[in-house]
């Protein structure tokens, strides 16, 4: 399709719209140009927002749901086909609670614990764990 749509609000604020699901026409549209440079779209991003999108019609269409709001239980089944799609793992996503009872993902300590996460996980896998590069058996070295 052509470059996303850029939508403004009053505030001054805007977003870009990533790709939309039609509840009547059960159909999906993803923008797969950015904004404003009109650059392709990332693999990971066209994903993600096939994943956000295939999940309202999941909601729709197998759950039987006639809205599909923006829940935390909406995010979180996005979130799990997007990593199965990868082959990922899960990340555990952690939320903010807003004025008005809505949430929104916290990015930061989201990434931050995936990160460490990632991290130890190198670590732990590198050959010298316990030993020192003179141990050609795995043993300690005998000191008399």
């Amino acid at each position: 399709m052509t470059a996303r749509p850029l939508r403004v609000r009053e505030t001054g604020w805007q977003t870009e719209l990533f790709g939309d699901y039609s509840i009547r026409g059960e159909s999906i549209r993803i923008w797969t140009r950015t904004a404003v440079r009109k650059q392709v779209t990332s693999f990971g991003t066209f994903l993600s927002t096939l994943c956000h999108e295939f999940s309202h019609h999941l909601d729709c269409q197998k759950f039987g749901f006639t809205r599909s709001p923006h829940t935390r239980g909406f995010y979180e089944r996005a979130a799990m086909l997007y990593h199965h799609a990868r082959g990922t793992p899960v990340k555990k996503l952690f939320w903010i609670e807003m004025p008005g009872g809505r949430w929104r993902i916290d990015w930061r300590r989201t990434n931050r614990v995936q990160q460490t996460a990632d991290q130890i996980l190198r670590f732990s896998s590198r050959s010298y764990l316990g030993k020192r590069p003179s141990d050609q058996d795995g043993r300690p070295e005998r000191t008399t």
